[in-house]
């Protein structure tokens, strides 16, 4: 009886493992994860902008992209960013480069540390002008100020919109498209200015956060500044150099294709 009792536990022993380690790795592990279709823009009618590039979430940070192709000689794409061995990284990017608008691919293998193919995946790549992009946006208010209609300048580029004071910003969507995040960046006074011997004081910083749709937009509270430096690299004053005060907003979209759009919109305030 007493060996039974013993193998009993053994057994309850090793099954207790078996559930943290599988319990461990549910934690630890990250599933193989990217925007499976995205939006970038074209800025002329001849070419996209510079530096775009997608995510591509890996679930071992020894794994790597390999063997990318499109489906168009339109399209180019290249791993742009990777790292590999004891400061590896869970990710990796792939920049991208179009000369036309239309519909694309992006083709790609994941491999392992010893280059053995894990998976293969691909991406589909819309190009659009801003224009086309912005289309699943029916309106973008902050307080009573329209200024969907402001932001553009032409087909391709935008401009920066003029708000008088901040407000709750409200961002209505068309059918079948969805904002996924709304990014804001700003200048804000500091809690706790920092005094240097010469008598200034630095003021203010910059703020980056997340906001809902419908919550109150702060707009930026002084305007575009430079810090000047000492010799030995320690910042000594503020230099405000401009009448408006600038703020950031980045919101990310899908459109009724489920493609990912990134749109940065520069709000301008007299001050």
């Amino acid at each position: 009886m007493k060996k039974v009792v013993v193998f009993s536990r053994r057994i309850l022993l090793f099954i207790a493992f078996l559930l943290i380690m599988s319990f461990g790795k549910s934690i630890h592990a990250q599933a193989l994860s990217y925007d499976k279709a995205i939006c970038i823009k074209m800025v002329t009618k001849d070419y996209t902008g510079p530096n775009l590039s997608t995510r591509i979430n890996l679930d071992d940070p020894y794994d790597h992209i390999t063997n990318v192709k499109t489906s168009d000689s339109h399209l180019k794409a290249a791993v742009s960013f990777s790292a590999s061995g004891d400061n590896a990284y869970d990710y990796e990017e792939i920049q991208m480069f179009a000369t036309k608008r239309g519909k694309y691919k992006i083709f790609f293998d994941v491999v392992d540390k010893d280059g053995k193919l894990k998976s293969s995946e691909s991406i589909t790549v819309y190009v659009r002008t801003v224009k086309e992009s912005l289309d699943a946006i029916k309106s973008i208010k902050i307080g009573k100020t329209e200024i969907k209609k402001q932001l553009l300048k032409d087909k391709y580029t935008t401009r920066d919109v003029d708000v008088k004071k901040s407000g709750k910003l409200k961002i209505k969507m068309k059918k079948g498209c969805k904002l996924k995040e709304i990014y804001v960046n700003r200048i804000v006074k500091m809690d706790n200015p920092e005094a240097y011997s010469n008598g200034s004081k630095i003021t203010y910083t910059t703020k980056t956060e997340t906001i809902q749709n419908g919550s109150m937009l702060i707009l930026s509270e002084a305007g575009m500044y430079d810090k000047s430096v000492d010799n030995y690299g320690k910042q000594t004053e503020e230099i405000h150099s401009s009448n408006f005060s600038y703020t950031t907003l980045r919101l990310k979209f899908t459109d009724k294709n489920g493609a990912l759009t990134t749109q940065y919109i520069i709000i301008r305030s007299a001050i």
